[in-house]
């Protein structure tokens, strides 16, 4: 899944896998910051995130804000297109997550 994804990016700019698999806690970090508003991304409690369970990625580039990215937000909205088990949402715009059934 990562790998596609960063391979079709590739072609609009330097994009980059930010975050894969994380362990607790590494995810116990990132949402004791979003937590305490030290992160401008969300991150959900530890136990309860996809990156846990190796099914998301974060992906963006260092020269642009991803918030105002519009190529990332269009590769995210194909993304959520192309199947149903595919989860991107515009308020997280680096965060790419399958959710098998």
């Amino acid at each position: 899944m990562a790998e596609s994804l960063l391979h079709y990016a590739r072609r609009f700019g330097p994009y980059r896998i930010t975050s894969a698999c994380r362990s607790e806690q590494e995810q116990a970090k990132l949402y004791a910051a979003y937590k305490a508003g030290q992160s401008e991304f969300p991150a959900a409690a530890p136990g309860h995130s996809a990156h846990q369970r190796g099914l998301a990625v974060d992906m963006g580039r260092s020269d642009i804000d991803p918030y105002s990215d519009m190529v990332l937000h269009l590769i995210g909205a194909s993304w959520r297109q192309a199947d149903p088990s595919l989860v991107w949402d515009e308020s997280d715009p680096i965060h790419f997550e399958w959710r098998p059934n």
